[in-house]
């Protein structure tokens, strides 16, 4: 687990972009492994297909018929409502919840979250938190000074 923690404008995203070869570093070089297989919450929230319901996401990405992928969903946290509504039209919270479940379909091993709390209710939070707690792989966090870390 990594936090970097930070007052904003200090540099923490760009730090995290450069981890990630989004921005050549400044000075010196950054690596990741070869088998390293990230799942980015905040650069793969900006591309979610909007029109797109997460039933059909998930069924596509993992490969596997579209009633499994609504038991899925639901694991993660989303309500049957929202397994056939686009994703444009669900809520910070269960966009994220639909992206954590895409990583765990995938068997990402590592979870970058760029401020994974801003724009989530109090019960997003709290499942954000018990994920990160019981996800085996390797977690990197940006969050601002005082927002706190689990």
């Amino acid at each position: 687990r990594v936090a970097i923690v930070g007052y904003n404008g200090v540099g923490k995203t760009s730090l995290l972009r450069t981890l990630l070869h989004e921005v050549e570093p400044v000075e010196g070089t950054a690596h990741l492994g070869s088998a390293v297989l990230v799942g980015n919450l905040t650069q793969e929230h900006e591309s979610l297909p909007p029109r797109d319901t997460p039933r059909e996401l998930v069924a596509r990405v993992a490969n596997i018929p579209p009633f499994d992928a609504g038991v899925r969903l639901i694991q993660f946290g989303l309500v049957l409502q929202q397994l056939d509504k686009p994703i444009a039209e669900l809520n910070p919270g269960g966009r994220a919840r639909l992206l954590l479940a895409t990583f765990s379909l995938r068997q990402v091993n590592t979870l970058v979250l760029d401020e994974p709390t801003n724009h989530l209710d109090r019960e997003a939070v709290a499942e954000v938190v018990a994920t990160l707690n019981d996800y085996a792989g390797t977690v990197i966090v940006v969050t601002r000074a005082g927002r706190g870390c689990a």
